[in-house]
């Protein structure tokens, strides 16, 4: 009796030393999550079962550090627990209670107590990260592809000139950023060259058009969830297809092929294709997205260390800053315009991505916020680099289109604004073709509308305006997000869709 009563002493100290530890463990890692990024739980889930060669490990170690203490202190009173435990049943046994009645009666309620702190930290991360909505939209069907998807394959799509055309993607760029006289949400305007762009060339915006004003607030695309993060935002914009595969898909088999997007069509249009980022290409599946889709040549972090351009131990946040990036970027694009065929360079700058962004020597010290200088920076490097193009000899018969990539996913900088209320920046440069007021201002419009935008600022005129689930902006006519209500069209885009499986994520063949 006395060994069975010393093993079950054993298991349950065990049992409630792993279940207090885990309980602090769950709670300090959601904590974590819920206090450093303002996101829902897609990029979460996409992110932790998706391809993550090449992830910038700092966030993984400030993680670690914020939760250590929570994990220490957790287990400090676990072993406390259990050696309480073991001196009440050593003076239980010594005092003739052989029984252990009081002593199975508090293990009972030890263990009760830990299982409810387990429930109730699951209920704290499914309200917090909203796992309910997440897993209740998952489980719906949408025939939304079989109803509104339009196959560019089969449009005709075509041009009298073609159009060199750069497309930047700026790292969580919004237009929060300005100045709440400019549009924004911030008290100074961080990017006060973003803002001059956006009023000089064409922008599309949410907010509406004022004849009698000298001056026009900024707005941008609405993002959708299926969109929020940086790999949904380049499949978006190329294809006019939401993120809506399968949680964990590989693409070992090639990235969606069923799928056809702007890289397709320009390969097939005979341009050159170059996609150039300052991180490594693998991470998220983005190599095999570029290689399917239009055979890019890839610049990343390790090509420019097997070019010595920079030096592999002096690696800096995700990999090169974007000072470094520009300056690659300029020569990549004069070896383009060089060239007898019309060009598409794609760039992704990262100095500006969560936690808090990258504060490298070139940013100016002018605000308290890390983040404010951080975002300054980057407007001030991009505008140079604008600059740069526009006094180039291939500028003439060359778009520029500059997207952000998501809103900011972290509260470094916008805390206690509503993400519904914000905005993700836009702009194009030098586009081909002129857009009226109407079609311009007052839009609802998301990133899946940037596919057929972006071949129309290039002079492309396309059969009906409509490719993939994308509205071409500059022809005035409604978006999805107009026609069905922004709302209906986020939700349509998060359900899932054998369809969507069965057609995209297959070689297609007609």
């Amino acid at each position: 009796m006395k060994n069975k009563t010393s093993v079950n002493g054993i298991v349950y100290r065990i049992i409630v030393f792993f279940l207090i530890v885990f309980d602090a463990i769950i709670f300090a890692v959601a904590y974590w999550g819920l206090k450093t990024y303002n996101l829902n739980l897609a990029p979460t889930v996409y992110s932790i079962f998706g391809n993550n060669e090449g992830m910038n490990t700092g966030i993984i170690k400030e993680a670690f550090l914020f939760c250590l203490p929570f994990i220490v202190g957790s287990a400090l009173i676990a072993v406390a627990v259990v050696v309480c435990d073991r001196i009440w049943a050593k003076s239980s046994e010594k005092n003739g209670e052989n029984s252990g009645t009081k002593i199975r009666a508090m293990r009972i309620t030890s263990c009760v107590l830990a299982i409810m702190l387990f429930f109730g930290n699951m209920a704290y991360v499914s309200v917090g990260y909203g796992v309910y909505d997440f897993v209740s939209v998952k489980l719906q069907k949408t025939d939304i592809y079989q109803n509104e998807y339009i196959d560019p394959r089969n449009v005709k799509i075509e041009a009298e000139n073609k159009r060199n055309v750069i497309v930047i993607y700026l790292e969580s760029m919004e237009t929060s950023a300005a100045s709440k006289e400019e549009g924004g949400f911030c008290k100074d305007n961080y990017i006060p060259n973003l803002t001059r762009l956006a009023a000089e060339n064409v922008s599309f915006s949410d907010k509406a058009y004022f004849p009698d004003s000298d001056k026009q607030l900024l707005g941008g695309v609405t993002q959708l969830n299926a969109t929020n993060w940086t790999m949904a935002t380049l499949f978006a914009t190329s294809t006019g297809l939401p993120w809506a595969f399968k949680i964990g898909e590989d693409f070992e088999d090639g990235f969606a092929e069923g799928a056809y997007g702007m890289g397709d069509f320009l390969q097939e249009q005979d341009y050159n294709l170059e996609f150039l980022c300052g991180s490594d290409i693998k991470f998220a599946g983005r190599d095999k997205f570029f290689k399917s889709h239009g055979d890019y040549v890839i610049y990343d972090y390790n090509t420019a260390v097997e070019r010595r351009v920079v030096n592999k131990d002096d690696f800096k946040w995700w990999g090169f800053d974007d000072k470094t990036l520009y300056d690659i970027a300029k020569n990549e694009i004069g070896e383009l315009a060089n060239k007898d065929e019309p060009f598409n360079f794609t760039m992704l700058t990262v100095d500006t991505h969560p936690i808090g962004g990258y504060e490298c020597e070139h940013c100016p010290k002018i605000y308290d916020n890390k983040t404010a200088n951080v975002i300054a920076c980057a407007d001030a490097l991009l505008n140079e680099f604008i600059e740069w193009v526009q006094a180039q000899d291939f500028y003439k018969n060359t778009t520029i289109v500059i997207i952000g990539d998501h809103l900011r996913s972290d509260t470094c900088i916008f805390e206690g604004v509503a993400q519904s209320d914000r905005r993700v920046y836009n702009c194009f440069i030098n586009p081909a073709m002129s857009v009226d007021n109407d079609a311009k201002y007052n839009r609802i419009f998301t990133s899946l509308d940037l596919f057929p935008t972006i071949l129309a600022s290039m002079g492309y005129k396309i059969e009906g305006n409509r490719l993939g689930l994308g509205v071409n902006l500059f022809s005035g006519e409604q978006t999805l997000a107009e026609k069905m209500t922004f709302d209906a069209l986020n939700k349509e885009t998060e359900k899932r869709s054998e369809y969507f499986i069965k057609t995209f994520c297959r070689t297609y063949s007609k």
